[in-house]
C-alpha cells in the first residue's frame, strides 16, 4: 500500500461522518495543498458508495490492497441460482454480490441470494462456509432467516436468506418520525436477535445501521439483524478467517477490545458496546464522538465519550430542533427524555472496561424495558427518591387518585374543623346574649320593680330616682360580667341623655365604653355605639371640639 493510500486511509474514516456541505467543507480543511490526497479520497468514497450495505465484508486493510478483488471486472448477472430465478441485484461487497431472486417452487417467495464470486480464493470460502455455519444455527424473528445453501450452475456457492424489504434502523425511525418510546420499543427486538445468536454461539462483530434492516409485518415494524459475514465463533470455530486477528468490522461502531486486536479474545460485551453506539445513534442522533482527529487505532475512553443529553445539548438550536423533529417531540422534551435513566444506560453500555459493561444484549434490554414501564433500572442507584420516582411514573393514576383522596380528606377536615369552631363560638355567643339578657331582664325588673305604686304606695319613684338606683346597683353588680354591666350603664346613660341629665350621661357612657374597650374587639359595633353616644353628649353640651 503506497503512502499516499495510507494517508487516505486515515482521513477516509473521519469523512466518512460526514456528508453534503460539511463533506466538503472537511476535505478543504484536512486536504488544503494537497490535490492528489483529496482526489484519492473521494475515489475512495465514490468506491464506498457502490459496496451498497457492504454486505460481504473483507477486513479493513486488504480493502484498499492492491489485490482488492473489487478492482476486477464484476461478473456478469446469473439468470438463475439454483431454484430461484434472479430478478435484480441489491448490491455488491468485496467478496461477492447480493441478488434478488424467486422461487415458485416448493414454495412461492422472494429472497435475497448471496453468492461467493471468488470462491478460488481460499479465505473468501472459508469467509462463506463460516457465515453458512452462523446462519445455519440461528432462528429467530429479529434475524434474517436462512432458507438454503447452494451451489451454482458455475460452481461459485451461495445461500438464500430472507429478503428483508426495509431500510436501515436509523434511517427508518427519522423518516417516520418514531419517537424516543417507539425507537426503544423497535430497539428491543435488535437486543433480542443479538441475544439469540449468542446463546447459539455466534457473535456478530459488525453491528451497526446498515445491518440492522426493518421492515413491516403485519403493519408494524420489525427490526431484523442481518449479515453474519464476520461473525465470531463463541464456542467453536466458525471458520479460520473469523478466527485470525485482524480488525474487521467498522470502524466507528467497533469496541475498544476489538480495535486492540491480538490483544485477548472478544466475547459477547463487544457486541453490548456496538449495539450502545447504535441505540446512542437512535436516541441522539450522532455517534457520541467525533471521528475528525481521531487516528485509525486510537480507542475511545469512558471519560472520552460524552453523556447523551449533554452531546445534544452542545448542538446548536438549529441542529437540536432538527433532531427533535425527526423524534416528535420539542427540543426540550428531548433533552429531557435522555436525561436520567437513558443517560445512565448508555454510559454503562459504553464503558470502556467491558468488567464494567452489561454483560449481555439482555442485560441491556432489560434496563430499557424497565425504563419503559417505569421500573428502577440496574444502571443507577436504587436511592429511596428513585425508586419511589419510580414507583409513582408506574402508577399514576393510583397516586393521583390516593393524592385526590388525601387532599379531600385534608380539606374535608379542615372544613369540619372550621365550622365546628364557628359552630361552638356562634353557640358560645348565643349563650352569653341568653345570659346577659337575662342577667338585663333581671335588673331592669328589680329596679323597677322599686318604682311600682303598688309596691310603694307612700312614696313612689319617678324616672329620674331609677336612673340614680340603677347607677347606684352598677357600681357593685355584675362586676365578673363586663359586657352585660357595659350595656346597661350605656342603656342608663342614653337614658340620662333623654333627661339631660349630661354630667351623669357622660360618667355612664364613659364607664360602658372604658369596658367594651376592656372586653370586645376593636372593630364589635358596640363599641361604636358607645363613643356615637359620646359625641351626642359632646354635641348637646356645646363641646364641639
Amino acid at each position: 500500500m503506497s503512502d499516499l493510500q495510507i494517508r487516505a486511509l486515515a482521513v477516509l474514516q473521519e469523512a466518512l461522518a460526514f456528508e453534503g456541505e460539511e463533506l466538503e467543507r472537511f476535505l478543504d480543511r484536512r486536504c488544503a495543498g494537497d490535490p492528489d490526497l483529496r482526489h484519492e479520497i473521494e475515489a475512495l468514497l465514490d468506491h464506498d458508495s457502490t459496496l451498497g450495505d457492504d454486505f460481504l465484508e473483507t477486513p479493513i486493510l486488504a480493502r484498499f490492497s492492491d489485490t482488492d478483488p473489487l478492482r476486477r471486472p464484476p461478473p456478469p448477472t446469473p439468470e438463475w441460482l439454483g431454484s430461484y430465478r434472479v430478478v435484480g441485484e441489491l448490491g455488491r461487497g468485496g467478496m461477492g454480490s447480493v441478488y434478488i431472486g424467486e422461487q415458485d417452487e416448493p414454495v412461492k417467495r422472494r429472497v435475497a441470494l448471496k453468492v461467493a464470486r471468488l470462491a478460488d480464493d481460499e479465505k473468501v470460502r472459508a469467509r462463506f462456509r463460516s457465515e453458512c455455519r452462523a446462519l445455519a444455527r440461528l432462528n429467530h424473528p429479529n434475524i434474517a432467516a436462512l432458507y438454503e445453501i447452494g451451489t451454482a450452475d458455475d460452481d461459485y456457492p451461495f445461500v438464500a436468506l430472507e429478503l428483508v424489504d426495509g431500510e436501515a434502523i436509523t434511517t427508518y425511525c427519522d423518516r417516520h418520525g418514531l419517537d424516543v418510546r417507539e425507537r426503544l420499543e423497535l430497539y428491543l427486538g435488535v437486543c433480542a436477535g443479538v441475544q439469540h445468536a449468542h446463546e447459539k454461539g455466534i457473535l456478530h462483530r459488525d453491528i451497526k445501521p446498515s445491518n440492522v434492516m426493518v421492515t413491516e409485518v403485519d403493519g408494524r415494524p420489525t427490526a431484523k439483524v442481518i449479515d453474519f459475514g464476520i461473525a465470531y465463533g463463541l464456542d467453536e470455530p466458525l471458520g479460520t478467517v473469523t478466527q485470525d486477528r485482524q480488525l474487521v468490522g467498522s470502524l466507528a461502531y467497533i469496541s475498544p477490545e476489538a480495535a486492540q486486536h491480538g490483544k485477548g479474545e472478544l466475547d459477547t460485551r463487544s457486541d453490548v458496546f456496538s449495539l450502545g453506539l447504535l441505540l446512542y445513534e437512535l436516541l441522539v442522533g450522532v455517534l457520541p464522538y467525533r471521528l475528525e482527529g481521531l487516528s485509525l487505532f486510537s480507542r475511545f475512553t469512558n471519560d472520552d465519550l460524552p453523556r447523551a443529553s449533554v452531546r445534544l445539548a452542545s448542538f446548536d438550536d438549529e441542529k437540536r430542533l432538527r433532531l427533535a423533529e425527526q423524534r416528535s417531540v420539542t427540543p426540550a422534551m428531548h433533552l429531557d427524555t435522555l436525561r436520567g435513566d437513558l443517560d445512565a444506560i448508555l454510559d454503562q453500555a459504553l464503558m470502556a472496561d467491558r468488567d464494567q459493561r452489561y454483560d449481555s444484549p439482555s442485560s441491556l434490554g432489560r434496563d430499557l424495558q424497565s425504563h419503559l414501564d417505569a421500573r428502577p433500572i440496574s444502571a443507577r442507584p436504587p436511592s429511596a427518591a428513585y425508586v419511589a420516582s419510580r414507583f409513582i411514573r408506574r402508577h399514576v393514576p393510583l397516586v393521583t387518585l390516593a393524592l385526590l383522596l388525601v387532599v379531600s380528606m385534608v380539606v374535608g377536615t379542615v372544613l369540619s374543623v372550621r365550622e365546628a369552631r364557628r359552630a361552638a363560638e356562634a353557640a358560645a355567643q348565643a349563650e352569653q346574649a341568653r345570659i346577659e339578657a337575662e342577667e338585663v331582664s333581671r335588673f331592669l325588673i328589680e329596679l323597677f320593680e322599686i318604682g311600682d305604686p303598688e309596691r310603694n304606695r307612700d312614696e313612689p319613684a319617678d324616672v329620674a330616682t331609677l336612673l340614680d338606683l340603677g347607677a347606684e346597683r352598677l357600681r357593685t353588680e355584675l362586676i365578673e360580667q363586663p359586657v352585660t354591666r357595659a350595656r346597661l350603664l350605656h342603656t342608663l346613660g342614653e337614658l340620662a341623655t333623654k333627661l339631660a341629665r349630661y354630667d351623669q350621661a357622660e360618667r355612664l357612657i364613659a364607664e360602658a365604653l372604658e369596658l367594651r374597650e376592656d372586653a370586645l374587639d376593636a372593630t364589635h359595633p358596640d363599641l361604636f355605639e358607645s363613643i356615637n353616644q359620646l359625641g351626642v353628649i359632646y354635641r348637646l353640651t356645646g363641646r364641639l371640639d
